[in-house]
């Protein structure tokens, strides 16, 4: 913007549990519009004060209002159908002002639940970019910011036509997007157990990633030298002494948010990479 660029206003730093009043506004415009906006009266015909005239249980998926208040705000549903929806979406908005900066997240994991409509996600991630924040939806978890690339390539590799292969990114996304307490070292674990399930698929048993790769490229995938020779490596540093497998300092208990994405990403490409492979030569 032109205020970034020739104003003496510092650029600002990413919004890390915290959510100021900017962002929490822009975040409810969309959830206004993909969720609240999806409950409306069936007539469409209003008076001249529709609101007061009909009630919840004129709308059309009022499911999703009687859904909002039983799973996440978790308070009672007595004649909820009553209200009319005006008072609704004012109640809402102002639970969800309410919210602390996890919460909020939490509730935008909810409605994406909900609806399951990926334009929501999307339009989410870029307010969430717009406005500094250090998370962004992955899969269906928010996670610590990562870049647009990163997440294409996680996403890619949780939904790849081997279930045993997505269970694993999947975990890992959960593990590394707990805003609480996220799990670092089991991070790793899983995105490197990622790849050893699709060798597992490749060579046509369960192996490890270390024994796997030769018998990868006898099984006609080819992989390039120098790749090959990064995850040998990439296997040792999550095996080693100081290893995941050993619970020492990395891929172990004090293991860091960076090598966590690191891992989380690399790993992810990589599956990526076999799965083309793997599927060029087995169509």
């Amino acid at each position: 913007m032109f205020s970034e660029k020739y104003s003496n206003k510092p650029t600002p730093i990413l919004q890390k549990n915290a959510v100021d009043n900017k962002l929490k506004n822009d975040l409810w415009n969309t959830i206004q519009k993909f969720y609240l906006n999806k409950v409306y009266y069936y007539n469409h015909i209003y008076g001249n004060d529709p609101y007061s005239l009909q009630t919840l249980n004129d709308c059309q998926n009022k499911s999703l209002i009687f859904n909002l208040y039983e799973n996440f705000f978790i308070i009672p549903i007595n004649n909820l159908g009553q209200h009319s929806l005006k008072y609704i979406k004012e109640f809402v908005e102002t639970k969800y002002k309410q919210l602390e900066w996890f919460e909020i997240y939490d509730f935008l994991e909810f409605i994406n639940s909900s609806i399951n409509t990926p334009s929501f996600k999307e339009e989410i991630n870029n307010k969430l970019k717009r406005n500094n924040a250090a998370y962004r939806f992955l899969d269906n978890d928010i996670c610590p910011v990562v870049d647009d690339i990163e997440i294409q390539e996680v996403e890619k590799a949780a939904t790849t036509k081997y279930n045993t292969v997505n269970i694993h990114i999947k975990k890992s996304i959960q593990l590394f997007s707990d805003r609480t307490a996220p799990d670092y070292e089991n991070t790793i674990k899983e995105s490197i157990t990622a790849v050893e399930a699709m060798c597992s698929l490749i060579v046509g048993n369960k192996t490890t990633l270390g024994s796997a790769l030769e018998k990868i490229e006898k099984s006609g995938t080819k992989i390039h030298p120098a790749l090959k020779l990064s995850f040998e490596k990439l296997y040792g540093y999550t095996s080693d002494a100081n290893g995941i497998r050993h619970s020492g300092d990395i891929g172990g208990p004090n293991s860091t948010f960076s090598e966590a994405k690191f891992m989380l990403v690399s790993c992810s490409a990589f599956v990526n990479y076999l799965v083309e492979a793997f599927s060029t030569n087995n169509p």
